[in-house]
């Protein structure tokens, strides 16, 4: 008997103590990841402690809505972890979006895995048609949309207006097949490194910024230099590579140039992209057109 009794006051209390957390489950929800964690973990810990023993009917009960409590807060969990993706993020999930946003209309560059300035376009173009805040900025309530069945396509145009005119076949100025790993060690953060167009000639000043599968830039300080890229390049797309030396010293180094009108992506022979390091067969065939090839 007072075994008995010892067990239904352990049940009176944990259902007591049930109640006292659906109360509070709003402010759970409001905690951070870490501190949810916690909760789940010592709860987990409990219910285990509970389950270890023979329970009364009432008993049963608690510890089931116990178990129910966890898998809520261990699914709210998990939905902390998604992330926000937008400009900088890296990774397959990115992978995703780009493969999507082309599967939509709105992206028409191949997947980089990198969310860069072209991805961030076509998000706020997506955002826009689906009637969401255009940020550029993919949460994940938005990430779901994008992937439903019915998500917004974007409309077809009528025409497409290239700002770019392809390179001449004929180079007047080349440069030297430099490997990647030659030049990684050349260059230097914060250096400023001269440019040239193979087809015209024309040159424009770059800052190196780093890079680890091949070197990131950008213009230096003057409008000159933006303005000169816009006009290898376009202002509208980034979907172009063109032929490049770069002068470091006496070397003139054989480059292939790609620029979303933030950073330059400028290749070398052995270079990859910065994400799976993939071997981009158009940046190869550009560098050795500006080797001379």
């Amino acid at each position: 008997q007072g075994i008995e009794n010892q067990y239904r006051t352990q049940d009176a209390a944990l259902q007591q103590q049930m109640v006292g957390v659906e109360q509070n489950k709003a402010q759970a929800i409001a905690n951070a990841a870490g501190q949810i964690g916690s909760a789940v973990s010592g709860l987990t810990q409990g219910a285990s402690k509970i389950g270890s023993k023979s329970l009364t009917p009432a008993g049963v009960h608690a510890y089931a809505d116990a178990q129910e409590l966890i898998n809520k807060t261990t699914a709210l969990a998990e939905e902390k972890k998604r992330e926000t993706i937008g400009q900088g993020s890296k990774g397959q999930l990115v992978v995703r979006i780009q493969l999507r946003l082309a599967d939509l209309g709105y992206y028409t560059y191949k997947p980089t895995g990198s969310y860069q300035a072209v991805t961030r376009r076509a998000a706020l173009a997506y955002e826009g048609a689906a009637g969401v805040r255009q940020d550029g900025r993919l949460t994940p309530e938005e990430q779901d949309g994008l992937f439903m069945g019915g998500a917004t396509r974007a409309p077809f145009a009528a025409s497409v207006p290239l700002s770019f005119t392809a390179q001449s076949g004929v180079f007047t100025v080349t440069g030297e097949l430099m490997d990647w790993s030659e030049v990684q060690k050349t260059l230097i953060a914060g250096e400023t490194y001269t440019l040239t167009n193979c087809a015209t000639g024309e040159s424009c000043q770059m800052v190196f910024e780093g890079g680890q599968n091949h070197a990131h830039m950008v213009p230096a300080r003057g409008v000159a230099n933006s303005n000169t890229l816009a006009s290898w390049m376009g202002e509208s797309n980034s979907y172009y590579k063109i032929a490049v030396v770069v002068g470091m010293g006496e070397k003139q180094a054989a480059a292939s140039l790609q620029y979303d009108n933030t950073t330059a992506h400028v290749y070398f022979k052995g270079s990859v992209s910065d994400v799976l390091a993939l071997t981009d067969a158009e940046h190869e065939n550009m560098v050795r057109r500006a080797a001379g090839w």
